[in-house]
């Protein structure tokens, strides 16, 4: 299943991803996949894993290597950011994790 959800402030998002969840850090760990895809990231100059202070810069319209303002209008009621989550049955997951080698390929 793949979700959807709208990130409509970009403080709150910003105060979100970066929280620890019981000092887990649970976005910042490294422990999900995460990459950067697409023309724009190829654009901006974005591969790979991401960068916590890219991904700030952003999700307030600025560049994410230099700060500098990315986009025409920086407006106070825009939808700066998405956030898509991919998801898979448990039954899935619980072969993945006893090491089924075809999940990882078809994933």
């Amino acid at each position: 299943m793949i979700r959807f959800h709208v990130i409509a402030d970009a403080k709150a998002a910003e105060a979100y991803y970066s929280k620890s969840d019981g000092g887990s850090q649970y976005y910042l760990n490294g422990d999900l996949r995460q990459e950067w895809l697409g023309h724009g990231a190829e654009l901006l100059g974005l591969s790979g894993q991401p960068n916590f202070d890219h991904f700030k810069r952003l999700i307030h319209g600025l560049d994410p290597h230099t700060g500098d303002q990315l986009t025409a209008k920086l407006l106070e009621n825009r939808i700066p950011a998405w956030d898509v989550t991919a998801s898979i049955p448990k039954g899935v997951t619980i072969a993945l994790e006893r090491g089924d080698s075809r999940i990882q390929d078809a994933l």
